[in-house]
């Protein structure tokens, strides 16, 4: 569901900024997911708020799957 991938991607936000203050750089395989999922993180959130937006992405998702 979108409220549990919001909650992984932050816990994944979390480990990368704890991550990073420990080593003081990231490996070039996380930068790129450093910068992405914070925004992916806050589009998710902003979605699981608008329960028509919510309902709309969910019925476009479900299209997928026939």
């Amino acid at each position: 569901s979108i409220v549990k991938l919001t909650d992984s991607s932050t816990k994944v936000v979390f480990r990368i900024k704890e991550f990073y203050s420990l080593a003081e750089e990231l490996p070039t395989s996380l930068r790129h997911t450093s910068t992405e999922l914070p925004v992916l993180s806050t589009a998710l959130e902003s979605i699981v708020q608008n329960s028509e937006l919510e309902a709309a992405l969910l019925s476009l998702v479900s299209g997928c799957h026939e």
